[in-house]
């Protein structure tokens, strides 16, 4: 039952009665409660009789103190939504069904960006707050959301202004020059991923003042020390200020200093400025006076390299967080250049040519500093080369008509950095003569030996003797058979000795050639030729199936009256067997009766069977060879 009052106070208290009748037996419970207008209530409170008065209070709505943290955003943050919870009877709250919002203005008012107790990160710029409902254990919350106050994400430092790095340096440190005007603003720089410290004293914290602003009227030349501008404000650009270009920079962003101002007496100004101008400034570029030679900002920091590649990052810092790195590279040269001479030969037969030499460096050379000379103990020639190639280069040194002689080479080149090389050879030769043999001896007229022996006399030239060449053959070079029984074969030493198989009643040749280290080779000298002859006889033989005799039957005796088999067994180490003569008797030779069988015969073979015999029974016979 609902008791609708208006007038509830501690001075009007309810008296109410329970009307529903009760249609069933049993024992009942009574409670009572009280509730506001929107229905917020209080605790159920038990009614013990008809006549007990209960005080008690409403349960009230419980609140919430709403904060964003952190207090200072990035745009790297994330945003947390911290909320501090509150109620009058100290209910605890149930954040089990506590609700989040978030509203983000990104520049044309707040919309519902998310939910969650987290948000973010977002772009710098941006506005943000949180609302929260929160509900008490009793099921009762808030009648609004509760918000936080509005948060900006902060925008961190620019992009910094930072004057190029030379493309390579020969020095371990580098010069960074730059500025950035933003309040607040140190700077980080880092080379190859390696942060250094922030260098505050290398940044000009005074706060610039723009002075007087004008616009040249006439072109002033490169090197000039004088700007002229138009009367209007001319009188601002006074001594000891500073002007700044604009698109026409100093180096390093200084400034020009003024150091005198001149009236023409022509409706125009002249600015005298020191140091003079970098580069020629057209009519009608803008000048900018300032009180200081540098902008707010403005950094010339020192930083040490490593060998070879470098890259350099600068970026501003601030409460705000980090801002976006510039990135410059250089190249710190600290290596001088190689000169390789491999591929000049010792010697050359050629006085007209040209050399290849390697260079190795690890940025690049300066093409037009190689130069090369060859010297020797009366002459001297200054060479140039051409060059292509980087880092590594290959250079081609031509030259023509250089007499004969011994030389020393010395070259040197320069890379970009500066860094000098120089290499010295003392062992090039160029000889273009042909290295001459004056006789070669073959060891005689006659000879019975198939391994000839021939001599000679060394050989000289200016780039020394490499090798000899020989062949031999049956006719004089360059007749055909000059090579029949050896080719040209290479040898280190000034005789050979040749094991072939000759013929006898053959005169032979030995052609030999010198080789000079230059590989010129010269001409061919021919001995006088020797003469190979058969001076021995045949030898006999011995071997096991002979039974180590000459000639022999296969048995000591025979059945057989009618055939006889015969072997026998002759060499000759000059020129062979060419036929063989044999003879059966009775007797050995020379005696009577050595052929009464089988008379003097020739053969080819020293293997058969003698057919057609008449041989008598216990006689002894005798083959004869």
């Amino acid at each position: 039952t609902t008791y609708n009052r208006t007038d509830l106070t501690s001075q009007n208290p309810i008296f109410a009665k329970y009307t529903t009748p009760i249609t069933a037996t049993g024992t009942y419970a009574y409670y009572t409660r009280i509730c506001d207008a929107g229905y917020n209530c209080s605790n159920n409170y038990p009614i013990a009789g008809a006549t007990l008065t209960t005080n008690f209070t409403v349960n009230s709505r419980p609140s919430a103190n709403v904060t964003i943290s952190p207090t200072t955003l990035t745009p790297t943050d994330t945003l947390s939504c911290v909320v501090s919870y509150g109620d009058a009877e100290s209910h605890s709250e149930n954040t089990s069904v506590r609700q989040y919002h978030w509203y983000v203005n990104i520049g044309s008012g707040f919309t519902l960006d998310g939910v969650g107790s987290t948000h973010g990160p977002l772009a710098a710029g941006y506005q943000a707050y949180c609302s929260v409902l929160v509900t008490d254990s009793f099921g009762a919350n808030d009648s609004q959301w509760r918000s936080s106050p509005t948060v900006t994400v902060a925008t961190p430092p620019s992009l910094p202004t930072v004057w190029p790095l030379p493309p390579f340096v020969a020095t371990p440190n580098v010069s960074v020059v730059g500025y950035l005007n933003e309040s607040g603003t140190a700077f980080a720089f880092a080379r190859q991923g390696v942060q250094t410290p922030i260098n505050r004293s290398a940044v000009s914290t005074g706060s610039q003042t723009l002075n007087a602003s004008g616009i040249t009227t006439a072109q002033s030349s490169q090197s000039a020390n004088y700007l002229v501008i138009s009367q209007e404000n001319a009188t601002l650009f006074t001594p000891g200020l500073w002007i700044e270009i604009v698109n026409y920079p100093l180096s390093w962003y200084l400034r020009y200093n003024i150091t005198e101002n001149v009236n023409l007496l022509d409706g125009t100004y002249r600015i005298n400025v020191s140091p003079v101008l970098e580069q020629a400034i057209p009519a009608g570029a803008v000048l900018r006076a300032f009180n200081q030679s540098t902008a707010t900002g403005w950094f010339n920091i020192t930083l040490p390299l490593f060998a070879n590649n470098n890259t350099v990052g600068i970026r501003g810092e601030s409460t705000s967080g980090s801002g976006a790195t510039r990135n410059l590279t250089t190249f710190y040269d600290a290596q001088a250049p190689s000169i390789v001479l491999s591929a000049i030969p010792n010697a050359t037969a050629s006085n007209t040519s040209s050399f290849t030499i390697s260079i190795i460096d690890n940025y690049g050379i300066n093409a037009s500093t190689f130069n090369m000379t060859l010297s020797s103990i009366s002459l001297r020639f200054n060479l140039s080369g051409s060059c292509t190639g980087s880092p590594n280069a290959t250079c081609v040194v031509a030259y023509s008509d250089l007499p004969d002689g011994a030389y020393n080479i010395t070259t040197n080149i320069t890379d970009y950095a500066g860094h000098s090389n120089g290499t010295f050879r003392n062992n090039l030769s160029i000889d273009t003569q042909y290295p001459l043999i004056s006789y070669v001896n073959d060891s005689g007229s006659v000879t019975g030996n198939k391994s000839l022996t021939f001599a000679w006399p060394a050989s000289s030239s200016l780039s020394g003797i490499s090798a000899y060449e020989i062949a031999l053959g049956t006719a004089v070079y360059p007749d055909a058979g000059y090579a029949s029984i050896q080719t040209f074969s290479r040898i280190n030493t000034t005789s050979a000795m040749i094991n072939a198989s000759l013929q006898a009643n053959t005169v032979y040749y030995a052609q030999v050639r010198a080789i000079s280290g230059a590989n010129r080779t010269g001409a061919v000298t021919t001995s006088n030729g020797i003469l190979f002859m058969d001076t021995t006889v045949p030898d006999c033989t011995l071997d096991a199936r002979s039974g180590n005799i000459c000639a022999r039957f296969p048995s000591t005796y025979t059945n057989n009256n009618g055939t006889l088999q015969v072997y026998w067994n002759f060499t000759d180490a000059e020129s062979g067997i060419a036929d063989y003569e044999y003879a059966i008797g009775t007797a050995t030779y020379p005696n009577t009766g050595f052929d009464i069988l089988v008379p003097r015969t020739s053969t080819s073979s020293n293997d058969f069977t003698i057919s057609g015999l008449s041989l008598a029974h216990g006689q002894s016979y005798f083959i004869n060879v």
